[in-house]
């Protein structure tokens, strides 16, 4: 039998260097990165965050787009610009910097404004994979998003503004066919059963099954019956660490010795015990559709105003007025109430449409793995907004 051809010194070591993600998405998932070229629209401190999370798994090219100097306040929130590059092409620099972190990676940047290239050179955009755009006004999203969608080509949006971020892509068809579905967790809803299934558990007795049958009921029928006499001793599901070890106590109390006072046999009382680790409480005190609201009023102020609200120090009492205005615009242009509280209108007037490195890093790592999953056609992306507030550590997915 013949031995098996040994790999190039080349590939052994583009091996070592990609060992994790190829475990992720094998050799042809990889090799298909390395043949995607992605677009950068804006070097922000997202957008950076979003090409070294590219980069550094060995994407195969990726351009800048982007026509602003490089200014003071750039520089906090941005890891890739340097405190003596003031004055200098945010591009190139972001380009520059960002190439230091893989050899193997190809960059080039376009020191113009996205405005500029859609309307002397629509045709510049045909040739990439994936697009990535950052703090576009919504003008120059539409045009942009219209011309992406005429050639098929995803469009991941994001923004990130004070303590809140989001994603959104646009995809007109997605083919996945390995999903990797090998980490799902099932969502049982025991908290909540539909009627027809309550009926069916509230059916079940196990104390006056047969020892055959009691080693054989399903893991869920277990969980959800000593649920329900938690939840009866207690008036409320359990939350912290000691509630779910006392829940687990209790189904172990509950498991049956066979002739040879051996426990091995009831392995459906076990896998009850390790589900509730995966315990969850969904109730949340307010929905995350809030600052979806918020992030498109903020776009009506900038379109109208030319400035993000409370940007400038002076002006952030006369802005909270008008960021109101604009949010009361845009809901009766959905056909919605106005909104109950103006603690966000207040909130988001303090941001005064910053930056935090730490907000735009987090998600920068998402949106990054969201055009890895687009350009391998593996794992199921987001579908097909994303929302996350660094507050409270929450985040939401919508479909718009």
């Amino acid at each position: 039998m013949a031995s098996p051809e040994s790999k190039s010194p080349e590939q052994s070591e583009k091996n070592r260097k990609y060992d994790r993600q190829l475990r992720l998405w094998g050799d042809h998932g990889q090799a298909t990165l390395e043949a995607a070229h992605v677009c950068l629209i804006n070097a922000t401190g997202l957008g950076t965050e979003i090409l070294k999370s590219l980069v550094l798994p060995g994407i195969g090219a990726f351009t800048i787009v982007d026509g602003k100097k490089i200014t003071v306040e750039d520089i906090e929130p941005n890891f890739f610009l340097e405190a003596d590059s003031v004055g200098k092409s945010r591009a190139q620099v972001a380009t520059e910097i960002l190439l230091e972190l893989n050899p193997d990676v190809t960059g080039d940047y376009i020191d113009e404004e996205p405005e500029q290239i859609l309307s002397n050179s629509p045709d510049f955009f045909n040739s990439f994979t994936v697009v990535v755009a950052t703090a576009l006004t919504e003008k120059t999203l539409v045009l942009l998003s219209k011309r992406l969608w005429e050639l098929d080509i995803p469009l991941i949006v994001c923004r990130s503004i004070g303590f809140i971020a989001y994603m959104r892509i646009q995809i007109k068809e997605h083919t996945v066919i390995e999903t990797h579905p090998d980490n799902e967790t099932p969502d049982l809803r025991l908290d909540r059963p539909f009627d027809s299934l309550k009926k069916h558990l509230d059916s079940i007795n196990l104390n006056e099954m047969s020892f055959k049958d009691h080693c054989h009921v399903p893991y869920l029928i277990i969980l959800y019956k000593y649920l329900e006499k938690w939840i009866l001793e207690h008036r409320a599901l359990p939350k912290l660490y000691k509630d779910k070890q006392q829940l687990r106590d209790m189904i172990k109390s509950g498991i049956r010795r066979d002739e040879h006072d051996s426990s091995n046999s009831e392995e459906n009382f076990e896998e009850a015990m390790k589900a509730v680790n995966t315990f969850q409480n969904l109730e949340t005190p307010e929905s995350m559709m809030i600052y979806y609201v918020m992030l498109r009023g903020v776009d009506k102020f900038q379109a109208e105003y030319n400035s993000y609200p409370g940007e400038f120090d002076d002006q952030v009492e006369p802005d909270i007025v008008k960021l109101k205005t604009c949010l009361t615009k845009l809901l009766s242009e959905w056909g919605c109430g106005p909104l109950a509280k103006d603690d966000y209108v207040h909130e988001f007037c303090r941001f005064g449409g910053a930056e935090l490195h730490s907000v735009s890093a987090f998600l920068g790592g998402l949106a990054a793995q969201e055009t890895i999953k687009l350009i391998t056609n593996q794992y199921k992306p987001v579908h097909n907004t994303f929302i996350y507030d660094a507050v409270t550590s929450n985040s939401g997915t919508f479909f718009f």
